[in-house]
């Protein structure tokens, strides 16, 4: 099971990359792909953790399911850092 910590960090550092990443896109046409996009990783990433967190998933799925979490939470990160280069505050 991913520890609470993990997991709320990690919805936290999505939630922020979407907030920053549509924000700009209200005045970086170049952003509103991006942003569209993003708005889907905090839904995917509950369902990881609802897939993880279920007591009827295999082990395996569970695991698997906790890495696709931990890879989204990643993509949120990274994409964040690259936010400036693209002429986001």
């Amino acid at each position: 099971m991913m520890p609470a910590s993990e997991s709320k960090r990690g919805q936290d550092a999505c939630k922020a990359y979407v907030d920053k990443v549509c924000a700009c896109a209200e005045t970086t046409p170049a952003m509103k792909e991006p942003c569209a996009l993003a708005r889907a990783l905090p839904d995917a990433m509950q369902v990881g953790l609802d897939v993880a967190a279920n007591p009827e998933s295999s082990r395996r799925d569970a695991l698997q399911a906790q890495a696709s979490v931990r890879k989204i939470v990643k993509e949120c990160i990274e994409e964040t850092a690259k936010l400036p280069a693209a002429g986001c505050p």
